[in-house]
């Protein structure tokens, strides 16, 4: 698998500060298979509940 590249590192790092939770936002990543969205979400998840926040995963199919 090749790196990301649709998303920056600034955008990454924008959210892992959380503040889209603390405006509770969804977020929500769209894109072909394997291109790591559910590496991703499970990377953001895992620091949000590091941080203190409730995290739920579901699926688009969900």
């Amino acid at each position: 698998m090749s790196d990301q590249t649709s998303i920056s590192r600034c955008q990454l790092d924008q959210l892992k500060e959380m503040n889209w939770l603390e405006q509770l936002f969804n977020l929500i990543l769209l894109g072909p298979p394997s291109i790591g969205k559910t590496h991703m979400a499970i990377g953001l998840g895992i620091e949000a509940i590091q941080k203190g926040f409730q995290v739920t995963f579901v699926t688009m199919g969900d």
